[in-house]
Formats: C-alpha cells, structure tokens, sequence
C-alpha cells in the first residue's frame, strides 16, 4: 500500500480527536518559563573562556618545556593528553548549548 491509501484508511476508520481550544494555553501553562540572559550568562561565558584560555596556557607552556627537554617521558604524553581532553570537555559543553540556542531560534 502506498502512503496516501493508508492515510484514506485511516482517515475512515479511526475516529478523529475533538477539538480542544484551551489545549495549547494548557500546554504552554505547563512549559518551564525561558531561561533570562542576564548577568549571570555573561559570567558563565566568561567562565568558559578563561577556562579554555587558561587550559591553553598550560598545554603551550607544557608543550614549550617539552621541546626545549632532551627528551620525552610518558608523563609528559598523558599531561597534554589530560590537559587536551579536559580542554575539550570544557569546549564541548561551552558550544554545544549555544549551538542548540541558534538552532532553536531559526
């Protein structure tokens, strides 16, 4: 069968849901109320990039010392590694929401 036949069948057979004019006052009553953009946003985000400023601060000061020493031990590896995935996380969980925010809005 063909979409359009099941939508006729269905159409028929099932009886249709009574109109209800209070319903999407009801639902919109029930939706938490917007988030505010105030200071406290403006504090988040700078919270967010002086985290990742100073995560990169560290992983470039590592990574200088790095290359100055003779050579490489694998604490030196896992450090930047930590430090690159801590990084990460932070700009993960930064952008994501702020994404979803432009996304919804369009």
């Amino acid at each position: 069968m063909k979409d359009e036949q099941l939508k006729e069948l269905f159409k028929e057979s099932l009886p249709q849901a009574p109109g209800n004019p209070w319903f999407v006052k009801k639902v919109m009553n029930r939706l938490p109320e917007k988030r505010s953009t105030g200071i406290y946003s403006w504090i988040e985000y700078a919270a967010y990039i002086a985290a990742i400023l100073l995560l990169g601060a560290f992983a470039a000061y590592h990574g200088y010392a790095i290359s100055r020493a003779a050579e490489v031990t694998m604490g030196d590896v896992m450090y930047l590694l930590s430090i690159g995935s801590v990084m990460l996380v932070v700009s993960v969980g930064f952008f994501v929401p702020m994404v979803r925010q432009w996304i919804s809005e369009y």
